[in-house]
């Protein structure tokens, strides 16, 4: 009987970590097709209150947290502040002499934290 109950142990195991293994590969789906959609809503330079909202929503949804959030926005050129605000700042456009600085993320700002929530 020992000699079973080790087997299902081992079993019961390696399922956890494939399961757990599982959840990250779907997290990092999730990370690289919210920072699409991210980049494709920010392209203009602007984003309506009900595209932020539709993203928000997504989000909460996909369980999108609050750094990966930050770092989809950085890739763009957008922080956080400006994503709230529906428009990137000025200085912060294509071919202005401030978004050299800002397309390595800026002084990274926000990238350290964060929650799940919207």
């Amino acid at each position: 009987r020992s000699r079973r109950r080790l087997e299902l142990e081992a079993s019961s195991s390696t399922n956890t970590e494939s399961v757990q293994r599982h959840g990250e590969q779907m997290e990092e789906l999730w990370n690289a097709r919210y920072a699409s959609i991210i980049g494709a809503l920010t392209s203009e330079g602007s984003i309506s209150e009900e595209q932020r909202e539709q993203v928000r929503s997504y989000r909460n949804l996909h369980q999108i947290t609050g750094e990966a959030h930050v770092r989809a926005l950085a890739l763009q050129g957008w922080s956080a502040s400006e994503f709230e605000a529906g428009e990137r700042g000025e200085s912060a456009k294509p071919g202005s002499a401030a978004s050299a600085d800002t397309a390595g993320g800026g002084d990274g700002a926000g990238l350290g934290g964060g929650s799940g929530g919207g």
